[in-house]
């Protein structure tokens, strides 16, 4: 889904331009959003300029072209292209786990999580797991963001859908079990109580 914004000299024609993305619902997007649906084959249909193919364009390419072709309808015409439905998902040791929407074609693996609300103390830096969904399935990468080499990873720059998780390091581990055995014994000697309080109710 794209948002494509036209602006020019020509106000009543740019409203033409920017009503014709009245395309809503769309079930990859949260909520209802307008903008131009890219189709099975990697068109949109545009007012005045119909049909264009914009797989494999990045969003200045078709910027440019829009901008050139619409030239003969409006005046000082002045284009603008975002995606709409692009997005990354932050699970785990992070100040706010959720949802990062990817305006633009590429977003580090550090902008997510600034964006996040970094991670946090108790988080494993050093293995941080990065879920891609392929043509040939899914595909894990664990990053070292205490490395320098990740600067030069292909795995630096997210991509639509990826899913990042911070895992918790030993220490929260350790912590999150003793609680959880804190937690089995204490509703264990609680059960015994009650059984022993019936018992002796039951044999008075």
């Amino acid at each position: 889904m794209l948002s494509i914004n036209i602006s020019s000299l020509n106000p009543a024609e740019d409203m033409t331009y920017n009503a014709a993305a009245g395309i809503t619902g769309s079930s990859a997007t949260a909520g209802t959003t307008s903008g131009y649906l890219v189709d099975a084959q990697g068109n949109i249909q545009l007012h005045k300029l119909g049909m264009i193919h914009v797989e494999g364009m990045t969003r200045a390419e078709l910027k440019n072209k829009i901008q050139t072709d619409i030239e003969p309808y409006l005046k000082d015409p002045v284009v603008s292209v975002r995606f709409l439905n692009h997005r990354v998902s932050v699970l785990g040791e992070v100040g706010k786990p959720g949802v990062i929407q990817m305006p633009e074609e590429r977003l580090s693996v550090l902008e997510v999580l600034s964006s996040s609300g970094d991670v946090t103390p108790s988080a494993r830096r050093d293995n941080v797991l990065i879920i891609r969904e392929t043509t040939q399935g899914k595909q894990l990468k664990r990053i070292n963001l205490e490395d320098h080499s990740i600067f030069n990873s292909e795995w630096y720059y997210l991509k639509p859908d990826d899913v990042v998780y911070v895992e918790p390091n030993e220490r929260k581990l350790t912590e999150e079990k003793r609680t959880k055995t804190q937690q089995t014994v204490g509703l264990i000697l609680s059960g015994v109580s009650l059984a022993i309080i019936i018992l002796d109710r039951i044999f008075r």
